[in-house]
């Protein structure tokens, strides 16, 4: 019999699975010369904030393909408070960015000076937090290196405002986490949900990934860090079961 470990080499089973590759295929998209990327802020209550993320999940996946947003929930380090970071790519310039992104999402308050025009790759530099594209090629960066733990879940449906209200109220509480949370739709709305091996793929809105960091001195923490971690992605489960039974 064949056992698991050959079933899934020759089935493909993503990323955190190995594989046996027998074809390959490379498909050369054209790129305008100048890209528009961005990256702000937006504070406010709890209760602000949760309006606004909650009008991101019905925006971000349906926005047009050469158009992306993702945004970043995590604590204030002054305050505890909740906090906001929107960031993303247009592949065109920024008047033409901000025009399109204020007919669907005039509540982000995106305007133009939020927004760089740069080649493609110089975006890869921006959004990452690098100073230059030659950074990319130093192995020995200083690039952040401390200790964290990553979760990750795909959203078919959207969370309701109570919850993600309760989200952003557990989160207040750990200063160390923080949510990233990803777009689909676009090009990967075309993809059939049998495909493999990798589920960027139709029927799911966006990805959350959960993240929990500390320093090297906060070493001795570690477990309390990972502990809270799972507690945060068990209750983000249930509360998306719940959903799902709802929409049933």
């Amino acid at each position: 019999m064949m056992g698991e470990d050959v079933f899934w080499a020759l089935r493909g089973g993503g990323g955190g699975s190995w594989g046996a590759v027998y074809a390959w295929k490379i498909q050369l998209l054209a790129i305008p010369e100048i890209v528009t990327a961005f990256k702000f802020e937006r504070n406010g209550t709890t209760y602000e904030l949760s309006r606004l993320l909650h009008k991101w999940q019905f925006t971000a996946p349906m926005l047009e393909d050469d158009f992306s947003l993702a945004v970043m929930v995590s604590a204030d380090g002054n305050s505890s408070q909740p906090m906001l970071k929107f960031f993303g790519l247009y592949l065109g310039d920024a008047s033409t960015a901000v025009y399109s992104m204020t007919q669907v999402f005039p509540e982000l308050g995106f305007a133009a000076e939020k927004c760089k025009e740069m080649s493609w790759i110089e975006s890869f530099a921006y959004l990452a937090e690098f100073d230059t594209i030659t950074d990319f090629k130093d192995r020995f960066s200083s690039f952040d290196k401390s200790p964290f733990k990553v979760k990750v879940d795909y959203v078919k449906n959207p969370i309701p405002l109570e919850g993600i209200i309760s989200i952003l109220e557990i989160m207040e509480k750990e200063p160390h986490a923080f949510i990233v949370l990803n777009g689909q739709g676009g090009i990967m709305n075309t993809i059939p949900s049998q495909a493999i091996p990798f589920p960027h793929r139709i029927g799911n809105l966006y990805t959350i990934d959960y993240v929990v960091a500390w320093s090297k001195e906060e070493g001795w923490r570690s477990d309390d860090f990972i502990k809270w971690l799972r507690m945060f992605y068990n209750y983000m489960n249930h509360l998306c079961q719940r959903i799902q039974e709802l929409v049933m």
